[in-house]
Order: structure tokens, then sequence, then C-alpha cells
């Protein structure tokens, strides 16, 4: 038994939250405004620069994003912060499978580049990749602690078992 249990106390309470994916993830939904009215602007400038099917293409593609990346940030928020390893893997997940390529696309679209597009697109991947690499050891550091709780439970749970036989 732990000391906090013989004396009658209640345990204190680990908390697991990433304080740096929180921080990553408060700037990034700052960004994500702007970040996505500026893609909308650039796409509106270049419109008539751009044969159609570009620009069906990329609106497509930015409505997708857009979405996605709201999506992405409220699961990074709600799986941080209610340390809920669902909600990570969704927004790691979706992080890594969908907003990766398409920031990459973003970024490396050589079709009439615009210096504030650019630069949105830059800062957007630099969070994504920092968001990527801390919600990777959130993952890890949860997925451990639980599997560490589940031990200790089963450990307790056998003990009066084996008392009784």
């Amino acid at each position: 038994m732990r000391a906090a249990e013989k004396l009658g106390e209640q345990a204190e309470v680990e908390i697991l939250s990433n304080l740096p994916l929180q921080i990553t993830l408060h700037y990034n939904v700052c960004l994500a405004p702007f970040w996505a009215t500026g893609l909308i602007v650039g796409l509106i400038s270049k419109m008539e620069y751009l044969s159609i099917t570009h620009v069906v293409i990329l609106l497509t593609l930015f409505f997708i994003t857009i979405l996605v990346e709201f999506i992405r940030l409220f699961l990074g928020y709600y799986g941080n912060l209610n340390e809920k390893i669902s909600a990570l893997s969704g927004f790691w997940v979706t992080s890594v499978i969908l907003q990766v390529p398409i920031a990459a696309f973003s970024v490396l679209n050589i079709n009439i580049p615009l210096p504030l597009e650019r630069i949105l697109c830059l800062y957007h991947g630099v969070f994504l990749l920092i968001e990527i690499i801390a919600g990777f050891l959130m993952i890890r550091k949860i997925s451990h602690y639980q599997m560490a709780k589940f031990r200790e439970r089963v450990l307790e749970e056998e003990k009066p078992k084996s008392r009784n036989d």
C-alpha cells in the first residue's frame, strides 16, 4: 500500500498534460484564423492567373485543409487537457497523414508564390512539426502511465484472492 492510503489521506493526482504541446496548440489556434484567411486571400488573388482545373483543386484542398485543421486542433486540446489517448491519437494521425503532405504541398507549390502565403504556410509547418513530436511523446507518456496503473490494479486484485485460497 502507498503511504497516503495508509494514513487515510487522499492520494495526489498526477497531471500528465504536456505543456510544450499545449503552448504550441494555443499559438496554432491563434494563428489558424489568419492562416486560413491568408490561404483564401492568396487563392482569390491568384485565381485569374491559374487554370480552372488548378483553381478547383486548390479550392477543394484548402477547404478540406481548413476543416481538418480546426478538427485537429480541437482533438489536440481535448486529448492533451483530458489526457485521452484516443483523442491524442486522432490528433497525431490527422497531423501526420493529412496535414503534413498538404502543408508540404502548400510550401512547395511553385504556381505564383505569394510572400504572405509562403510565410503563413512555413509557420504552420513549424507548428505542425513541433506538435507531431510533442504529441508522440505525450501519447507514449500517457500509455506508459496507464499501463502502470493497470498493472497496479491487477496486482492489488490478485493479492486478496491469493490470501483467501
